[in-house]
């Protein structure tokens, strides 16, 4: 591996938790007055930036996306309370110990829109190894651009609006980033947009299907 920072996703590709967040967003959507979402439309949130998404897509109102907002970590809390723990991705831990190895410790990054303190605790219940934890709602394209802007690196997510934001770092002078999307049932966004997009952006972007397919990319193809 020639990298110097990794970056993880944490949702959908270390951990499984793509019940819990879509069993919230059900939930959310319930106390708005808004119709449930399928996993479909769920799927679709993490496609683009959330604000497109509700405001225009689903088209809620102002007044029903703000309270959306305001009360999401109370329900998430709640939600996480009543369904079983959540749990890492098979082969996750695997590639995270090899890159840190690799990398150091820290130099591996996790980003995710969940809260610090519960990242925190999940990564050392599993001992998973991180240099710092950034949590960031929605885009990522600031943090992206700073981490990667002097040194080769990589991030690996699984939805597309992560693309979209490291698209931006690109265009604000990560020239040495390249993006691993891992598309499996567990992922936030759906196949074949992921796929679409690796496609449409092949220059930076590689497609994953599995843990085995990321670590070929990560540790034997020469970039």
């Amino acid at each position: 591996m020639k990298f110097e920072i990794g970056l993880y996703d944490h949702d959908g590709v270390i951990a499984n938790s793509l019940k819990h967040a879509w069993e919230t967003e059900k939930e959310q959507f319930k106390k708005i007055g808004a119709k449930k979402p399928t996993l479909k439309t769920f799927r679709k949130s993490h496609d683009s930036d959330y604000d497109s998404h509700y405001l225009k897509t689903i088209k809620l109102s102002q007044s029903q996306y703000q309270k959306f907002n305001a009360t999401y970590r109370k329900t998430e809390g709640k939600i996480k309370a009543k369904l079983p723990e959540i749990q890492m991705l098979p082969g996750a831990k695997n590639t995270l110990l090899k890159s840190s190895q690799e990398l150091g410790k820290e130099n591996i990054h996790i980003i995710s829109g969940s809260q610090k303190k519960e990242l925190e605790d999940f990564y050392k219940k599993n001992k998973l190894p991180y240099g710092q934890i950034h949590s960031i709602w929605d885009s990522k394209a600031e943090i992206i651009s700073l981490l990667s802007k002097k040194k080769k690196t990589f991030f690996l997510t699984d939805s597309g609006k992560d693309i979209l934001s490291a698209k931006k770092a690109k265009e604000k002078g990560a020239n040495s980033l390249i993006v691993i999307v891992l598309a499996t049932k567990y992922s936030f966004s759906n196949k074949k947009i992921l796929e679409k997009l690796a496609k449409e952006n092949s220059d930076y972007v590689f497609l994953a299907r599995n843990f085995k397919e990321v670590n070929k990319i990560l540790f034997t193809k020469k970039l």
